[in-house]
């Protein structure tokens, strides 16, 4: 094989790594980020469950009065 075939194959495996690794860290950054978001989930609905929110915080969210029909 000469430098040329060589250096194109380097360059085509190279890229092909490189893909396949930015897939595989895709998928574990989306992974973390659902993870995060179940494991919150369930660590908000723990201390609900043990504390009183209403006692102790004020609303984030205003309940809108209900429209009489």
């Amino acid at each position: 094989m000469n430098k040329k075939l060589n250096t194109a194959l380097f360059m085509i495996g190279a890229t092909v790594f490189n893909l396949v690794l930015l897939f595989v860290l895709i998928v574990v950054f989306l992974a973390a980020m659902v993870g995060s978001f179940l494991i919150y989930n369930q660590v908000v609905k723990w201390i609900a469950r043990k504390i009183d929110m209403e006692k102790y915080f004020l609303p984030l969210f205003k309940r809108r009065p209900k429209q009489g029909g």
